[in-house]
């Protein structure tokens, strides 16, 4: 028996090509040879084949012919024609009937659908419903098809089966919607731009001609239709030709007339600061109608040359100004320390201008946009000022307003016993604590905050007794209970009410450990490998925030600390102990603890599946923060994107000639290890772009394919179904899914990439994506998340 990829060729490729055709697949020749024309229905002249001149007269044909008006069911028509006298095998029936339905002579239905449409996924004429006489073009149509082909760039088959003339008419309607969407939108302009003529009628008029071919149940009735509607095929072509021509001049036109009609309506062109600019573009006035061209080409000139003033201009304003902005003091400016005592009670301003500063920099215009089609920088520079100017006046009263709740608490007498008190214990001593008693300076300046507060709270400071005084007064003899617990109580009294009891003194070792960790991270600059495991143990505790700089969080992975010590970096950047300043510079994991502390909502597909890839990937944050990793996973797997992606099927449509490979729950957190793992394995093929699709709200498989039937998608895929398995038989953090699904990737890449032309390009995508359970006990897909929804699309081409 033939196997099923046999019937899948030949009817490919009766569908792309000739049946007759030379070159053909392997196995069509196959078929042509030892089944065809043995049987009568295809003949042979030398290297070349044709089809039976009479083929309505052939003995098998008008063995079928009298039962077809009955539309008989397959079983009965496989009965009657494997009976005596002719006996024919399965095979031999399969081929009549689809050589049969390829000439036209025949349908075969399986509900509503044709042999044609669904042959892909069920091959075997015998799993059909039924067949029904078929339905082809008359010989004075044929003529006109021709006609219409040939006019329209359409190839001209050398046979006209009936598959042939469904080819031709459906290239031909698709000609017809790129001039019908021409036409239609050259319409709207003519009626939106004046008066002209008889012209719109006359495009109206060849618009509805072409959407005649859009009428009937089948393409072959929708040609009839059109036929109808056109009269002459030969004078359609030669006014299609010529209409054609005429939207170049006037689409020219309106899109540079109405690119400086919004240029112009720009407030900061419209008052522009400069008066002899306003002045021109008050006498310019608006741009003449496009049924007077010349005098709307003149126009334009004159708008350019004043546009071309206009940004010259703008960009020396622009740059002066942001001269002046970059001498702000908010830039080098840093908060007195005393500013962080929770008795000075100013944290809520303190927080304020953390929050101005943020702002600033997120304002801050690093080089100024092309102005070709916004008379404005991406810093909002109107030609006076940018939104940067109230951020900066905020700044400055809130700067103000902390001196002066400083200065107040510092000008009180008692405090300033406090703090008289503090220095002549020696606690500390600074040139700026001693002018400031001395009455020369405002504030003083404090480096232990927290020894301070407690000095400042009338707390007695702690004592620190070294562990071997303890030991060396209760060592060496047995003690009662009773007695055990007097004696220290003695011993306690001649230390005071609080102490602290040191083990040891710190080791000169130690003592490195705490002073390498703090230059590697001053520095941003790796750690030396030279410490034990104790000593690497010890590198968690001794960090300190103010140790902690901007180069340290960019590199955080790559300076060599312990996990608590990336772990303790990170709890104080979720507890706002470090203010890091967002962005892409920052490591990975400091960019996922900021977006815990995110509320806004990505805008497009790409920031989307970046956030909640990042989020997914550093499943650390879920040990530090576990109940709000979970909510914001949740939060931003439902988000609803301002701008949706296109449908999975409208991308799918659009890249039919594409080889495809579907990864079943390819979902956006694995795009990194897709796309990585693709370039190893499929090494034939280079990555072309990477877009994102948008599937059904049932995010399984069964909907996937439910959607491709019903978008009439016909198309060969191979499958991975390696990462649907992990997601479902396998408990494990989403860092640890990722490392599965390397090596199930790679052995699926490997022995698919065969299957493959590498010459033509290669689509791969997911059928739905998955998510993490709402209380992080493993994966799930089947729901309308956007995180369910969303699937990587990436476009791999031959190199």
């Amino acid at each position: 028996p033939l196997p099923r990829e046999a019937y899948r060729q030949f009817m490919s490729h009766a569908l792309e090509s000739d049946l007759c055709a030379e070159q053909a697949p392997e196995f069509v020749k196959l078929i042509r040879e030892a089944y065809l024309v043995p049987m009568g229905l295809m003949q042979r002249r030398g290297l070349e084949y044709t089809m039976s001149a009479k083929l309505d007269q052939h003995e098998l044909v008008t063995l079928l012919t009298p039962i077809l008006e009955h539309h008989p069911s397959t079983a009965r028509v496989y009965e009657h024609l494997g009976g005596p006298v002719y006996g024919l095998v399965p095979d031999q029936i399969h081929l009549l009937l689809v050589t049969l339905l390829v000439m036209g002579e025949i349908d075969i239905i399986k509900g509503n659908k044709s042999y044609r449409e669904t042959y892909e996924t069920l091959s075997n004429p015998i799993q059909y419903d039924k067949i029904v006489p078929g339905r082809a073009l008359n010989t004075s149509q044929l003529r006109d098809l021709q006609t219409l082909a040939e006019g329209f760039g359409v190839r001209v088959p050398k046979q006209w089966s009936v598959l042939a003339q469904r080819r031709a008419i459906e290239q031909l309607k698709r000609e017809g919607g790129k001039q019908r969407d021409q036409a239609s939108e050259f319409l709207m302009k003519l009626n939106a731009n004046g008066e002209a003529g008889e012209l719109p009628a006359e495009v109206e008029r060849f618009i509805g001609q072409w959407v005649a071919l859009e009428k009937g149940e089948t393409e072959l009735q929708g040609f009839q239709h059109f036929l109808y509607e056109i009269g002459s095929p030969r004078g359609f072509v030669v006014r299609a030709k010529e209409l054609a021509s005429l939207p170049d001049r006037f689409e020219r036109l309106l899109r540079e007339a109405q690119r400086f009609r919004h240029l112009f309506g720009y407030p900061c062109i419209a008052e522009c600061a400069n008066a002899d600019l306003a002045v021109r573009l008050e006498a310019l006035g608006q741009p003449p109608s496009p049924s007077d061209p010349e005098a709307l080409e003149i126009w334009l000139g004159q708008a350019r040359d004043l546009y071309q003033l206009y940004k010259s201009w703008y960009r020396a304003e622009h740059d002066a100004w942001w001269v002046t902005v970059r001498r702000h003091e908010i830039w080098p400016y840093r908060k007195p320390a005393v500013a962080s005592s929770k008795h000075v009670a100013v944290e809520e301003l303190s927080r304020e201008i953390d929050a101005l500063r943020s702002k600033a920099r997120s304002q801050t215009c690093t080089d100024i946009a092309s102005l070709e089609f916004q008379p404005l920088c991406r810093c909002g520079f109107d030609g006076r000022e940018a939104p940067i100017a109230e951020t900066l006046q905020q700044f400055d009263e809130a700067r103000r307003r902390l001196k002066e709740g400083i200065v107040l608490f510092f000008g009180q007498a008692e405090v300033k016993a406090r703090v008289k008190s503090w220095v002549d214990q020696g606690l500390e001593v600074n040139t700026q604590t001693l002018s400031y008693l001395e009455g020369q300076a405002r504030y003083p300046e404090i480096e232990n905050l927290p020894l301070f507060d407690q000095h400042l709270s009338g707390l007695e400071l702690v004592r620190t007794v070294e562990a071997d005084t303890i030991l060396d007064a209760i060592t060496d003899r047995t003690w009662e209970r009773n007695d055990l617990l007097k004696a220290l109580d003695r011993l306690f009294e001649r230390f005071g009410s609080r102490i602290a009891i040191r083990r040891e003194a710190p080791s000169s070792r130690n003592n490195l450990v705490a002073w390498c960790v703090e230059q590697a991270l001053r520095s941003g600059r790796a750690l030396p490998s030279l410490f034990s495991a104790d000593e690497r143990k010890l590198m968690a505790g001794v960090i300190q925030p103010a140790w902690v700089s901007d180069a340290s969080l960019e590199r955080l992975e790559e300076i060599g600390l312990t996990d608590e010590a990336v772990n303790r970096i990170l709890e104080m950047v979720l507890d706002g102990t470090i203010n890091s300043p967002s962005g892409t510079r920052n490591a990975a994991p400091v960019r996922a603890a900021l977006e815990l502390l995110q509320n806004d909502e990505p805008k497009s597909a790409e920031e989307f599946a970046a956030r909640i890839a990042l989020l997914y990937s550093q499943d650390r944050i879920g040990q530090i923060r576990p109940t709000e990793w979970l909510s914001r996973l949740d939060e931003l797997a439902k988000v609803r994107l301002a701008v949706l992606p296109e449908p999975l099927t409208e991308i799918l449509k659009a890249n039919l000639e594409h080889q495809w490979l579907v990864i079943d729950c390819f979902g956006v957190t694995l795009l990194d290890v897709v796309r990585e793992t693709a370039k190893e394995c499929l090494s034939h093929w280079k990555l072309a772009g990477v877009s994102y699709g948008l599937v059904s709200t049932e995010t399984t498989t069964e909907a996937f394919y439910a959607g491709l039937i019903e978008e009439g998608i016909q198309k060969r895929l191979e499958k991975i179904d390696g990462i649907d398995d992990l997601i479902h038989e396998r408990k494990c953090s989403p860092s640890e899914l990722v490392q599965l699904a390397r090596p199930e990737l790679e052995i699926a890449f490997r022995r698919l990439a065969q299957r493959f032309d590498p010459a033509k390009p290669l689509l791969v995508f997911g059928d739905h994506g998955f998510r993490l359970r709402t209380d992080g006990s493993g994966f799930t897909h089947g729901g309308t998340s956007t995180v369910e929804r969303l699937v990587p699309v990436l476009k791999l081409e031959p190199y």
